[in-house]
């Protein structure tokens, strides 16, 4: 009797807990609350039809590709190194182009979906970015989140402050290789007004620890360069 007791406890305890698709086999996704993310940043050198995606090896192969409108990516600082780790940067006719690079039943999120995913929790930046900071040399982020660091990445989206490209310095004819261990910055594929830039969304860390992040702007005609995470569709 003892035995079947036991067993229904285990069973009513366990009753509405959230499945966490990582515990069932595939790394590579998440649940948070409604939503299904994938845990890493897109690195893709091709779109869904095969067609490749111009990889810029320099400054000037980065400002002709957005002079051009042509879809192209890049890596941190040109280092191939980071793609394991952090993934591709990417610009933003990557995102407009009709042969899309997201694989089948996922997509580049849109304006609605970051704004709901930040909605869940005042600490959701925290609860989404890798753990480990620089002064205890554990981990990316500048600063300790005092009385809170042990909950960072508790919901299992490592989001890493791999930077961004915000811009290019025109006199120098130079792109701005920006925010390596301080930021994150992801595309959306929503336009802002008539000038069709694409908003994106971000993470980052200020003094005390603090986190913040969520929908941002638009960069209107500076050659920006952000990462891609996909949301399941």
């Amino acid at each position: 009797m003892d035995k079947y007791l036991g067993l229904l406890l285990v069973g009513l305890l366990n009753f509405g807990c959230k499945t966490d698709p990582k515990k069932e086999g595939n790394p590579n996704e998440v649940q948070i609350g409604p939503q299904v993310w994938m845990t890493h940043n897109l690195n893709r050198r091709n779109f869904t039809n095969g067609d490749s995606i111009r990889l810029c090896q320099s400054h000037k192969d980065w400002i002709e590709a957005h002079q051009n409108q042509e879809p192209a990516m890049v890596y941190y600082n040109f280092d191939e190194a980071f793609a394991q780790r952090h993934g591709a940067i990417y610009n933003e006719w990557v995102i407009k182009d009709s042969r899309s690079i997201a694989p089948f039943g996922w997509r580049v999120p849109k304006q609605e979906d970051v704004q709901l995913l930040f909605e869940a929790h005042p600490l959701q930046p925290l609860y989404l970015s890798v753990r480990g900071n620089q002064p205890e040399e554990s981990g990316p982020w500048p600063y300790i989140s005092y009385g809170f660091k042990e909950q960072q990445d508790s919901l299992g989206f490592h989001a890493y402050p791999a930077g961004e490209v915000p811009t290019y310095l025109e006199p120098l004819e130079q792109i701005n290789f920006n925010g390596l261990n301080q930021l994150i910055a992801w595309w959306t594929q929503t336009e802002e007004g008539p000038s069709g830039a694409l908003r994106f969304w971000n993470i980052y860390q200020v003094n005390h620890g603090v986190f913040h992040g969520g929908l941002a702007g638009a960069r209107i005609g500076g050659a920006a360069g952000h990462y891609i995470r996909l949301i399941k569709d």
